[in-house]
């Protein structure tokens, strides 16, 4: 109300009130779309994420440029209201007094004081705001905590996260998951660790760590981050494998095996967090979902800082804007040294136009390839996200293959969809490799370049996908559960490749966790 009736002209004070009101009301509303959506409430991550970015949003909701236009003329309204308040109080209440010079400088004064009075209040009332929120905040967090011992777990499932932020408010929740990220401490106190004689033997299963020459050139590296992406013939009974070269053995290939990832349908940022560091997520309990957020900048050593260590120039090549999820500051966090975003790529801004082998294109004239080794690269692709509507097909004869039982022409059009961008993902994959290898010839480096599915896309989960402690589920979506294999929705690929056919000794009877990739190809 405060703030309403410091903007308003003095006359106008009273509509400080329902003008208060329908602001609260329509912060309600838009916190109802995102529960309806998303199944939980705005949270101060959120808005943090909004600010530093806005066309996060603008992409989630899919309608840039209508939103472009309403965002551009809902600004331009408030900074003209702003600016018309502000000369309104510094000029008077009437215009004449801009032509009677004799008493100007008297009334210029006293206006002047009074339009700066009215900037310090509104910095002080500004200022008490967040203080009171984040008191309030902490306030409700250590007396939540103190009385229900076991609604720490249960508060962060969605549905618990849902009912709070309607009873406290949505100012009052976004403070109070505010306090609740700062207050929660890190801790990796989960009993006795194994031996390092322990590790030894168990790595010793998988890798011969004995087979290194001294003089023997470090090998380049690539993570290669397949968006969305796994083998549909190990999740679903199909009538015939497309057998890509993204999922089938190359010459180079030294493990290809099912992976587990801890978020399905979405939450990429997990498993790039996951395969950077080698620590699971689930550690960190609700914060381990916010990972580029919340556990980033707690970071002190990762595979990147230990190939860094080893003399490694280390670059991230990411598709999209740096500033989306915190992406840039979590991946310098890591170890990166360098940060190649979409923007520096002159990749399209819209995600929707993003093809994979453009984006490896990309990376090549940027000149990645190009530089003296040894290097290791992160390399990010954005083309099988999902949804996959059926839009490039029109007869079953067009199909690459189909579901092993009767099911409706849109859910096996929706799998050929998924196989069609699949398929840019392998070109921009084999692109990569050939740059790796055309670097062997000529120097005599070796290469190793792993290739992993970060989740499977919400297309074929049933519309479910990972949120803050839990899952969710968007409805629209078709049900495949009567075409799957035991697979479970939690399972992706990985595809290790290196010139070094020595040092991998066994393969995996069982998805290994993503975490464990880092681990395998540091024995390279």
């Amino acid at each position: 109300v405060m703030l309403f009736a410091l903007v308003l002209p003095g006359r106008l004070f009273l509509l400080s009130i329902p003008l208060a009101v329908g602001a609260l009301e329509a912060l309600d509303r838009v916190n109802q779309l995102k529960i309806s959506a998303l199944s939980l409430p705005i949270t101060f991550v959120d808005v943090r994420t909004v600010i530093a970015d806005p066309a996060v949003f603008v992409n989630a909701v899919g309608i840039r440029d209508e939103l472009n236009r309403i965002v551009s003329i809902a600004f331009g309204v408030v900074v003209f209201v702003l600016l018309a308040s502000a000369f309104y109080k510094l000029r008077g209440y009437s215009f004449l007094d801009h032509l009677k010079l004799s008493r100007s400088r008297g009334k210029t004064r006293t206006r002047s004081s009074s339009f700066v009075l009215n900037v310090v209040a509104l910095v002080v009332v500004l200022n008490a705001a967040q203080t009171c929120l984040v008191r309030y905040g902490r306030f409700v967090h250590a007396h939540i905590t103190a009385k229900a011992t076991n609604l720490g777990l249960e508060l962060w499932l969605p549905s618990s996260q849902v009912i709070l932020s309607q009873e406290l408010g949505v100012l009052e929740y976004m403070a109070f998951s505010f306090a609740a990220n700062n207050a929660a401490d890190i801790s990796l106190e989960h009993g006795l660790g194994p031996t390092v004689k322990e590790l030894r033997l168990a790595a010793a299963a998988f890798v011969n760590s004995s087979v290194h020459r001294p003089k023997a050139l470090l090998p380049n590296i690539v993570f290669f981050h397949a968006e969305s992406t796994f083998d549909p013939a190990v999740a679903f009974r199909l009538s015939a494998h497309v057998e890509l070269p993204l999922w089938s053995k190359q010459g180079e290939t030294r493990a290809l095996s099912p992976l587990r990832v801890n978020v399905i349908g979405g939450g990429s940022w997990v498993t790039e967090f996951e395969v950077l560091t080698g620590v699971d997520s689930r550690i960190f309990g609700y914060q381990g979902f916010y990972t580029h957020f919340d556990i980033a900048p707690k970071v002190k050593n990762s595979f990147v800082e230990y190939l860094v260590r080893k003399g490694y120039k280390t670059a991230a090549f990411y598709p999209v804007e740096g500033s989306f999820y915190n992406t840039e500051k979590a991946f310098r966090s890591y170890g990166f040294r360098e940060f190649i975003d979409g923007r520096a790529l002159r990749l399209p801004a819209d995600w929707e136009s993003l093809i994979d082998r453009d984006i490896i294109k990309a990376v090549i004239d940027h000149g990645a390839f190009k530089r003296a080794g040894p290097f290791f690269y992160f390399v990010g692709t954005s083309q099988n996200h999902g949804p996959h509507h059926c839009r490039s097909f029109e007869s079953e004869q067009q199909f690459l293959t189909t579901f092993a039982a009767k099911v409706s022409f849109e859910q096996n059009c929706e799998l050929n969809e998924y196989l069609k961008r699949a398929t840019s993902t392998s070109d921009a994959f084999e692109l990569v490799l050939y740059q790796l290898r055309q670097i062997e010839s000529l120097t005599g480096r070796p290469f190793v370049l792993l290739v992993y599915g970060d989740h499977q896309p919400w297309s074929f989960t049933k519309g479910i996908y990972s949120v803050a402690g839990g899952t969710a589920a968007r409805q629209g979506f078709k049900d495949f559960s009567g075409v799957r294999t035991s697979a479970d929705g939690y399972q992706t690929f990985f595809h290790l490749l290196a010139s070094d056919r020595t040092v991998v000794r066994n393969r995996f009877t069982k998805p290994p966790p993503a975490s464990l990739l880092p681990t395998l190809v540091s024995a390279f």
